[in-house]
């Protein structure tokens, strides 16, 4: 598979729902300006957004909120794009050790922004001030990745419901939300430790057979909730701000259209 076949596999995977995510950000961009709302784009930033965000470009502007202002999330999409060339291209040669070594390097890279980002990964590489964050955040957990399939390769997956176990421990992790001065401790154990050691364990475990279909199903709509859940989020914040209207009404469209 040559390094343009992957990679145009990788666009033909994210790019469509990428797209309808950006025009949802742009309804509510333009409507911002339309209602003369105080934190609205300025025409040209809207502008220079517009050209940017559909080549999964970040937008130039050092004022930004985000690189990608009508779509938070597509900060993430484009260092993917930019480790997957990077897979394409050499990282699926090298060794172990050197994938071990290099991920090593991308952990150490990424604490100093942890530590100065009121002790969280959260919003690394998402803006200019911290843009280059970007890249060991993304190429941390892609290395991470590619070890732990490397190394339950072959291994015949074993049912066991304690994965369900983990599972329940990992959504208790990611909505738990330790003291000010415990910031970057927690943020550093998860991201370094538990959540590859829940990896580990669904690469090597299987859920029962009468949960396959649920979880497979998580599965499919994880990346549509991920890209479209930002902009219609914005959509429904900006409507509840401006109209009176009842926040359970509001609640229940914004979660029939995720």
């Amino acid at each position: 598979l040559s390094v343009r076949r992957f990679m145009l596999q990788r666009v033909i995977r994210l790019y469509p729902l990428f797209l309808i995510g950006v025009a949802l950000g742009s309804v509510k961009a333009v409507g911002q300006i339309l209602m003369h709302d105080g934190t609205a784009l300025s025409l040209p930033a809207l502008t220079m957004t517009l050209i940017a965000s559909p080549m999964m470009l970040p937008t130039p502007g050092a004022n930004l909120v985000s690189i990608f202002p009508l779509n938070t999330p597509g900060w993430s999409l484009f260092f993917e794009m930019i480790v997957s060339l990077a897979f394409g291209a050499a990282l699926f040669r090298w060794r172990n050790s050197s994938l071990l070594l290099a991920t090593a390097i991308a952990a150490m890279l990424l604490l100093p922004g942890i530590l100065s980002h009121d002790g969280r990964v959260a919003g690394l590489g998402t803006s200019w001030p911290d843009f280059a964050y970007g890249f060991p955040r993304v190429f941390f957990s892609f290395l991470t990745g590619m070890l732990i399939f490397r190394m339950t390769q072959g291994r015949e997956r074993q049912v066991n419901g304690d994965v369900l176990i983990a599972i329940l421990a990992l959504i208790a992790l990611l909505l738990g939300r330790p003291d000010s001065w415990f910031n970057a401790e927690y943020d550093i154990v998860v991201l370094m430790l538990i959540i590859p050691a829940v990896l580990w364990c669904g690469a090597i475990w299987e859920v029962p057979e009468r949960h396959q279909r649920f979880f497979a199903w998580l599965g499919d709509i994880s990346y549509p909730l991920y890209i479209l859940h930002f902009p219609l989020l914005m959509i429904y914040l900006f409507v509840a701000r401006g109209h009176a209207i009842h926040p359970a009404i509001l609640g229940i469209v914004f979660l029939l259209a995720m």
